[in-house]
């Protein structure tokens, strides 16, 4: 059960980090039957198009954006199903090679990444390891390796503190150093309930969803997937942003459609995070730093 927990969060760390299509404002009725305006991202309308298998960021979820030389990540993570709970800690630097792009039916999709010397974070060395992405070929997907990626997985949550800070440092190999801290959100702790009710005679259901709220004024996301039947991976459907407010139901209407039949459980990741662009560097240009305090809950599939 240890090493299925593992194999979890790590696939949904990389699935909230995911790039989804454009929001869709929907109205959602919290407990006080008051109604706020959040956003909803379909993600994949075929859970097929979609999976997230094992492995450091096979997963083809990584933005590569244009003006990013680097990404660095930062994740303490959590997966909950019934009583059991496992914790987890990543860290995640990339550097990318912008005169090696990755094409993908004629568009570049990402760019070659490089080894340029030593990362630690909070003087923890990270290791070195393959980093492939998934690309289309013709009706399928194949793993294509793009280089390497340093990376710290620790069951340990408590090396990146939530609501503490990480100390990001690069070492090259001519002892040339670059060196910021890095904010890390305060830990998210959430619970999945089924309530279950008839309407003219139908069965139908919602989901109340509570978290640990910090704030009306700031923002979380909830991605909402399933377990793939026969499977471990993971597919996303939904990508809630919604107020850090501790509460709210996913009515029936939002989920009616969702592909039930072809899962076995159904996943919920809160996600409070933090995201910025630290200035450009002639040795790694301008880095995109997020940092996450993620809770999956896996929950079972309403009868």
């Amino acid at each position: 059960m240890k090493n299925l927990f593992k194999y979890f969060i790590i696939i949904l760390f990389s699935l909230a980090i995911y790039s989804c299509e454009s929001p869709v404002p929907t109205e959602i009725i919290s407990d006080d039957n008051d109604i706020s305006q959040i956003e909803v991202e379909g993600i994949s309308p075929n859970s097929d198009n979609i999976t997230y298998s094992m492995g450091y960021d096979s997963t083809g979820s990584i933005s590569f954006s244009d003006e990013l030389g680097s990404i660095i990540r930062l994740g303490n993570s959590k997966v909950t199903y019934e009583s059991s709970t496992s914790d987890l800690s990543i860290a995640q630097a990339m550097f990318f090679d912008r005169t090696k792009p990755v094409r993908s039916s004629g568009k570049i999709v990402a760019f070659h990444t490089k080894t340029l010397g030593d990362v630690y974070f909070n003087n923890i060395k990270a290791s070195v390891a393959p980093l492939t992405i998934k690309l289309k070929k013709g009706k399928s997907q194949i793993d294509s390796l793009i280089g390497n990626i340093y990376v710290i997985n620790s069951k340990d949550s408590k090396i990146f503190g939530s609501g503490s800070t990480v100390n990001f440092k690069l070492v090259m190999a001519d002892n040339k150093e670059i060196s910021y801290d890095i904010p890390v959100p305060n830990e998210m702790t959430a619970k999945v309930e089924i309530i279950k009710k008839e309407k003219k005679g139908k069965k139908e259901f919602e989901f109340q969803l509570d978290w640990n709220g910090k704030s009306n004024s700031e923002k979380i996301e909830v991605i909402i997937g399933g377990v793939i039947k026969g499977r471990k991976d993971v597919a996303p459907y939904l990508k809630l942003k919604l107020k850090d407010n501790g509460k709210t139901k996913v009515p029936y209407g939002l989920l009616k459609n969702f592909p039930f039949e072809k899962h076995d459980k159904l996943v919920f990741t809160f996600i409070r995070k933090k995201e910025r662009k630290q200035g450009v560097s002639n040795l790694i240009g301008q880095s995109g730093i997020d940092a996450q305090s993620l809770h999956s809950v896996i929950s079972d599939l309403p009868n």
